[in-house]
């Protein structure tokens, strides 16, 4: 325009054009960054729907007893490469059972079918000879769970323990004492907040917390997925105390690299890469 080739209407035009091209990339761009900042949050979200599940769901019906787990010719695979194949477990009730085997041999998978999670390519898990193969909503009331990553919400200890469902006080209070989260709750508070993924929590409390969600359900069997791996030699046997001293409750723990003395303390300990 200086230099008299263009008028000013022209440059004005250009402007314009640029703008009305420019413009909708840049809102683009900006509409991606928008989700890729939000789905860690989404991430988290989905986590902590999974994790509550179903809790509150029939909480009046959980059955209270069992007689005999079975596990009958189950096999299961990933992209045609076989993990498991014609497995055979039984389980009676109160039995505190352990399942070893090498990393990656399926074991976290296994538990995920017997708590309806997956199908397997074949056979049946069977509770008193009912079917509940790949039945989430009936195989979740006799099914706790117990993960070696807990997931905590950044909420209080209260709500972490609860996940936010009508216990009474006395049995909030029962479930605490046995998972021996008693010392935290008397210094800190059932209000205190744990942070972000329990940041202001231990390891050793963390894992309690979830011994206490799982306690606190009143489910017959216990799943334990690798639940001490992360902790320390002492903390284990604090851990497995508290499981394996419930008379009432079976247990059926996956891991592979416990203590001998923890190793000891199980009615049965199964190697499931030898079945």
């Amino acid at each position: 325009m200086f230099n008299g080739q263009i008028g000013a209407g022209t440059l004005v035009m250009i402007v314009q054009l640029s703008n009305n091209f420019i413009n909708p990339i840049v809102n683009i761009f900006e509409q991606l960054n928008q989700i890729k900042s939000t789905k860690p949050i989404l991430e988290k979200l989905e986590q902590g729907l999974q994790y509550v599940g179903l809790e509150g769901k029939n909480k009046t019906k959980q059955p209270l007893h069992f007689n005999n787990l079975c596990v009958k010719n189950l096999s299961f695979s990933i992209k045609n490469r076989k993990i498991f194949n014609d497995l055979n477990i039984q389980v009676k009730s109160s039995e505190k059972v352990l399942l070893t085997a090498p990393s990656g041999w399926g074991k976290s998978t296994l538990l995920k079918i017997l708590l309806g999670k997956l199908s397997p390519d074949k056979g049946e898990v069977l509770i008193d000879n009912h079917d509940i193969t790949s039945d989430w909503e009936i195989a979740h009331n006799y099914f706790s769970y117990i993960a070696q990553s807990p997931f905590i919400f950044d909420d209080t200890l209260e709500f972490n323990i609860t996940l936010g469902l009508p216990y009474s006080q006395k049995e909030i209070t029962t479930a605490i004492d046995k998972a021996g989260l008693t010392d935290l709750v008397n210094e800190k508070g059932l209000d205190y907040k744990v942070g972000e993924k329990g940041q202001n929590l231990s390891g050793g409390q963390i894992q309690r917390i979830e011994i206490t969600r799982a306690l606190l359900s009143q489910r017959p069997i216990m799943l334990a997925d690798e639940a001490t791996s992360a902790l320390d030699r002492k903390l284990s046997k604090a851990i497995h105390n508290i499981i394996i001293n419930d008379e009432k409750l079976t247990v059926i723990e996956v891991a592979h690299n416990l203590s001998k003395e923890d190793k000891e303390r199980f009615d049965r300990v199964l190697k499931l890469d030898e079945m």
